[in-house]
């Protein structure tokens, strides 16, 4: 009997609590409540726990007495919502102390206290009919007092794979304080194995200068064309939402072009392809790095750019998880 009758106080303080619902992540963990998704409305309510928002603390509550099997992956967000109703317990908000009880009672972010039930109800009862003489608050037991310390903030961690167009190969490593802001560190490889040997420019008189005598180029509009490459950073992530993160690193590049013609010897007319480096459009040095990633629960995509020494640009992309 006790349990249901939870489950109907859970279910009907939402109503009393409309003003506290105009934020959009509580608005959108209402209508996946109303959907029944309830792994969608513990990530929304979930984004209200930085702020101590009661209603997603009131929200996560009810997901918890609802479904017993979205307990295991909500053992982390429980006693965050514990601490939010110990911070305004202490306060004297009665409407916490009363939830308290009830996750004192049910253990629901650790074990079942009586000592605790107990100081949260003789406490509620004092305000809700003072004494005609009322003397100060004895001092708090040290499990209250425990109780209301925060918990230790853990950090988050991502992996991701991470490519470019040309350096296709990747890893992101990083992370995450407080699930807002943190580093990373990213290597990306072509995995080319091409050695070049010859080195050009890309004008006539260059590649003739570049060659020994008695030996010519034999050069195509589409010639095959191959990129070592390598890039290795490191930078800051930052959380300006609560789905998008934004990254900014530096590190160390090298890119060499390489373009296949066909050499040859003037004097036997032999042709021999060959690999050559276009001195032009290869860049060691310096690279600039920018990112965004888009997180969707524990999925993230990102899409970005970097630059080798300002001079040459290619395009980032990567998927991973955040945990």
């Amino acid at each position: 009997m006790r349990k249901p009758l939870l489950l109907i106080i859970y279910t009907l303080l939402p109503f009393c609590m409309v003003a506290q619902q105009d934020a959009e992540y509580n608005k959108r963990g209402e209508e996946a409540m109303q959907r029944k998704d309830y792994s969608d409305a513990r990530m929304y309510f979930s984004e209200g726990l930085e702020y101590c928002d009661m209603y997603s603390v009131q929200g996560l509550t009810r997901i918890w007495l609802l479904n017993e099997s979205m307990r295991s992956s909500m053992r982390s967000l429980m006693p965050k919502c514990q601490t939010c109703l110990n911070e305004r317990a202490v306060q004297n908000d009665t409407t916490a102390m009363s939830r308290l009880i009830v996750y004192y009672s049910e253990g629901i972010a650790g074990p079942k206290t009586e000592g605790l039930i107990v100081y949260w109800t003789d406490k509620l009862e004092a305000l809700r009919h003072p004494a005609p003489v009322q003397k100060e608050t004895a001092e708090q037991p040290a499990e209250v007092s425990a109780a209301v310390k925060p918990p230790q903030a853990s950090p988050s961690f991502l992996v991701g794979l991470t490519g470019s167009l040309e350096t296709p190969y990747g890893l992101t490593l990083g992370v995450l304080w407080r699930d807002k802001a943190g580093g990373y560190v990213r290597g990306k490889t072509s995995r080319s194995s091409v050695e070049y040997t010859h080195e050009i420019g890309l004008q006539a008189e260059d590649i003739k200068k570049s060659l020994p005598d008695g030996q010519a180029l034999q050069t195509t509009d589409n010639p095959p064309k191959k990129v070592n490459g390598f890039t290795a950073s490191a930078g800051f992530v930052y959380k300006p939402l609560s789905w998008l993160y934004v990254s900014l690193g530096a590190g160390y590049g090298e890119r060499t072009l390489m373009y296949q013609f066909a050499l040859i010897d003037k004097k036997t007319s032999e042709q021999t392809p060959v690999w050559c480096k276009i001195s032009e459009a290869s860049y060691t040095g310096a690279v600039i790095e920018a990112d965004c990633m888009v997180k969707y629960k524990h999925l993230f995509l990102s899409a970005g750019c970097h630059t080798i020494n300002v001079k040459y640009v290619d395009l980032n992309a990567g998927i991973g998880v955040i945990f």
